[in-house]
């Protein structure tokens, strides 16, 4: 004989809390949730850091101005002051 269980009747066959198994769910949702507002911390915080371009990570054609800008000093083709003010453009 099929026996039809109420909502009172399952809590006392132990059918309640998925079996004991209720903490797992809640603690592998946490845990994603945490993971994804980390990523959408460091996606934007990527998207709005200003790269620090330093002599080391310089692009080749930053070099090549650069060492332009010395020949032309070199040469007497720029007056000092313009060459400090063009030195410090490059590095910004």
């Amino acid at each position: 004989m099929t026996e039809v269980l109420t909502i009172a009747q399952i809590g006392r066959h132990g059918f309640d809390h998925m079996d004991g198994w209720g903490w797992i769910p809640a603690v592998v949702g946490l845990v994603f949730l945490a993971a994804l507002i980390g990523l959408v911390v460091w996606f934007i915080t990527s998207i709005v850091r200003k790269p620090v371009v330093t002599a080391s990570t310089a692009s080749p054609i930053m070099s090549q101005a650069a060492a332009l800008l010395d020949e032309r000093y070199a040469k007497g083709e720029i007056e000092r002051d313009e060459y400090l003010q063009r030195k410090e453009d490059l590095r910004a």
